[in-house]
């Protein structure tokens, strides 16, 4: 039963189909125009009423008419100055400054900055050029000289040790 309802289904849509369908009334385009107003453009006798002025002007496609054009005097033109670059000197790249590890002879270390600063003042006055690091851990380290070889600064502590023998030093790297 149900495949006999669609088996009437699909004969009436081929039947449908094969008729044509919903027939539309379907108009042909016809012209509005009737033959007399066609031009024919190849046709170069075609009759066409022009003013005996007017006929004057008109100019065949072989002929082309010119207007001279005024003359102008030449131009001289100037040949451009050579300019001569100027010659770029590169120059090396700096490589930004980072912090070189240096081993620091420490005389001193303290909390407050004010006894930090009385150390130092007092190494500068005995001719030193003393430095008071920055903070940390909480100290203020004064240091007398710095050296890159661990080597160096060990042979400076044991002068500064016989010049100043109330006072210890120690090595800080830093």
């Amino acid at each position: 039963m149900k495949y006999t309802n669609l088996l009437l289904i699909a004969l009436t849509l081929v039947l449908f189909a094969s008729c044509g369908g919903a027939k539309e009334d379907k108009k042909e385009p016809t012209d509005d125009f009737n033959d007399e107003q066609i031009i024919d453009v190849d046709n170069d006798t075609a009759n066409y009423p022009v003013d005996l002025e007017d006929a004057a002007n008109i100019v065949s496609n072989d002929e082309v008419k010119t207007e001279e054009a005024p003359k102008e005097e030449p131009v001289v033109k100037e040949e451009p100055k050579k300019v001569e670059k100027p010659k770029v000197v590169e120059q090396p790249k700096v490589k930004p400054k980072t912090h070189q590890k240096r081993y620091y002879i420490v005389v001193g270390s303290f909390k407050k900055y004010n006894n930090a600063k009385k150390l130092n003042s007092y190494f500068k006055s005995k001719g030193y050029k003393p430095m008071v690091l920055p903070k940390t851990n909480q100290f203020n380290r004064v240091a007398i000289v710095s050296y890159v070889k661990e080597a160096e600064a060990r042979k400076a502590i044991k002068k500064l040790k016989a010049e100043h023998n109330n006072y210890t030093f120690w090595l800080y790297r830093w």
